[in-house]
């Protein structure tokens, strides 16, 4: 979705909800240590052995 601003068309912000107990929970683990972060600044970072912290 596209908005107009001084004659030009800039794509919307994307919407970032906070994370929830059922998308941590759906978390898989990945080859590297990567973070999963909300809108607050919260994160939770997951490990390639699957432990979350």
């Amino acid at each position: 979705m596209r908005y107009l601003n001084r004659n030009k068309y800039l794509d919307m912000p994307k919407i970032v909800t906070p994370l929830s107990d059922m998308p941590l929970n759906n978390l898989k683990p990945k080859g590297k240590v990567y973070k999963e972060s909300d809108c607050e600044g919260l994160y939770n970072r997951l490990s390639p052995l699957g432990c979350k912290t």
